[in-house]
């Protein structure tokens, strides 16, 4: 058998295996607390046990409120938590959402970020970012 580049791309990005959302995050949820911003809820919901705003840039998303996440039309702390998962690697300025979730969380509120690290482009033209600590 000929191992080429077209063997590989399939391998790569055709067989990555469907990937459970809500099992991927159950562990963190316990840090949620009070209102929660799902940002980035598109077509995958989470179902985190606490009142939750859907968020999504996707007009088709089923979800509570459609915007962009560096430009969010909320008010400054009125959630109590926020969730963004496979998010910040599709966004042009990441750390100008970063303020942006950072502006809406009231004092002494909770985030949990996950982003990709070891995992390949997705959603291509729009995955932007990897991150590494």
């Amino acid at each position: 058998m000929r191992y080429g580049i077209k063997w590989l791309k399939n391998r790569i990005v055709g067989g990555l295996p469907a990937i459970d959302l809500q099992q991927e995050v159950q562990p963190f949820l316990g840090h949620l607390r009070g209102i929660v911003l799902n940002t980035g809820a598109g077509h995958r919901p989470v179902s985190t046990g606490l009142p939750t705003l859907a968020l999504d840039f996707d007009e088709t998303a089923p979800v509570d409120v459609i915007a962009d996440l560096h430009y969010l039309p909320l008010r400054d702390d009125c959630v109590d938590s926020v969730l963004s998962v496979a998010v910040l690697e599709h966004t042009r300025l990441p750390w100008v959402c970063g303020r942006e979730l950072w502006r809406v969380l009231k004092p002494g509120g909770r985030i949990v970020i996950g982003v990709p690290f070891l995992q390949p482009e997705h959603a291509v033209p729009h995955d932007f970012f990897r991150y590494t600590v």
